[in-house]
């Protein structure tokens, strides 16, 4: 059978720690602990990851949404210089006052 990594690392840690202890129960509680300390490292790796991801995932959403503005404010000027100043309401009222 094949062992991981981490299933021989923490078995030689208990027989280093252990010895030739044959007490079954401190054994056990010791390899139990080790592989909580994996999990918990497993654990915040993963949470470190996903902040990474978030952080990187936030700045693309940041510089998207400040390009989408550039090109909104552009039309907007475009709009405004190309003669579209006056409202089609104010010119209805521009002749309704001279008739």
């Amino acid at each position: 059978m094949q062992q991981y990594g981490t299933d021989w690392i923490v078995e030689e840690l208990v027989a280093a720690a252990c010895g030739d202890e044959r007490d079954a129960r401190t054994r056990y509680l010791f390899t139990q602990a080790l592989y909580g300390l994996v999990r918990q490292a497993q654990s915040e790796q993963l949470l470190a990851l996903r902040a990474d991801a978030e952080k990187a995932i936030g700045a693309l959403a940041a510089a998207t949404q400040r390009r989408q503005t550039r090109v909104m404010l552009r039309r907007i000027a475009r709009d405004a210089s190309s003669g579209q100043r006056s409202l089609p309401f104010e010119r209805d009222e521009k002749k309704g006052r001279g008739a």
